[in-house]
C-alpha cells in the first residue's frame, strides 16, 4: 500500500533501513540520493500529503548524523514536514 500511495515515504523507509541493515549498506548511498531528489521535486511541485510528512519525519529522526554542520539536513526535513501539515 505504501509503495503505490507514496513513493517518497517508501523510499525514505528503504533508505533508513539500508543504513541499519548490514546486508543493504551498499544501496544506502544511492537511496539517499534518490530521497534527496524526490524531496526537491516535492518542494518544487508543492505536493502535500500525510505520507510525505511521515517520510520527512522519518528521515529527520533516523538518518545518521553528518560529520559537519553543513551536511545536516534534519532541519530541512522537519521544517518541510511542518509546512506540509
Amino acid at each position: 500500500m505504501t509503495r503505490s500511495k507514496s513513493t517518497f515515504q517508501f523510499t525514505a523507509i528503504c533508505a533508513v533501513s539500508a543504513v541499519f541493515c548490514p546486508l543493504s549498506r551498499s544501496i544506502a548511498s544511492p537511496l539517499r540520493l534518490l530521497v534527496d531528489e524526490l524531496a526537491d521535486q516535492i518542494i518544487l511541485s508543492g505536493y502535500k500529503s500525510l505520507e510525505i510528512v511521515h517520510g520527512f519525519q522519518l528521515l529527520a529522526n533516523y538518518l545518521p548524523y553528518p560529520t559537519s554542520g553543513t551536511g545536516d539536513r534534519s532541519w530541512f526535513c522537519e521544517s518541510t514536514a511542518l509546512v506540509q501539515d
